[in-house]
């Protein structure tokens, strides 16, 4: 296997999240190239994304591997079978080194006249410059609903930073419409895993 073959594991999964027109969608965005997309040889999902893996282990695309992955998490940030880009998953630890501390950024603006933009990825990016890849593994969700913190929990995070509007009883999410959910500062507090919120 190459650094750039998709493994089985890696692949089962966007193979069930992403049929045909969608698998399409999602490889543009992710700058696979027009041509390389297989006309035939295919009758499902998974035929597709097999022959899908032959051309990028065999250089289709620059960091193949990782724009697919890194693409299908930005869909299904919380997904627990679409596993994670190389570049974003927690290294080993070495014998006598602690683990490197799990931080979700959590951003939400939702489309409010009342409040203006909150910039999460500007915050969300200079938190991933800063951050040592061996001492701090961040994951950035945006566009946060206020159900998503449940599954914050399948981060195992250590502290959770959010990037939102508040008030003086909680904070404000994005509903399923993308506009404002006042969530009560005792719900937000009740973190799963016993993480820190800053």
């Amino acid at each position: 296997m190459t650094d750039d073959e998709l493994t089985q594991e890696e692949v089962l999964a966007p193979a069930g999240a992403f049929p045909v027109a969608s698998a399409k969608m999602l490889l543009s965005a992710a700058h696979f190239p027009a041509w390389a997309f297989p006309d035939s040889g295919y009758v499902n999902s998974r035929e597709f994304w097999v022959k899908i893996v032959e051309q990028v282990a065999g250089g289709v695309m620059p960091d193949g591997r990782e724009q697919i992955l890194a693409g299908a998490r930005r869909v299904y940030p919380w997904s627990t079978t679409i596993l994670e880009p190389p570049s974003a998953r927690t290294p080993a630890v070495a014998p006598g080194r602690t683990a490197a501390l799990r931080v979700p950024v959590i951003g939400a603006s939702p489309l409010d006249p009342d409040l203006p933009q909150v910039r999460a990825d500007r915050e969300a990016h200079a938190i991933e410059k800063a951050a040592l890849p061996d001492r701090v593994a961040v994951r950035v969700v945006l566009g946060t609903e206020a159900t998503d913190r449940r599954q914050v929990a399948l981060f195992g995070p250590d502290v959770v930073h959010f990037v939102c509007h508040g008030t003086a009883g909680g904070l404000v999410f994005n509903d399923t419409r993308g506009e404002s959910d006042y969530v009560a500062a005792a719900r937000v507090a009740e973190l799963p895993g016993g993480a820190d919120a800053t």
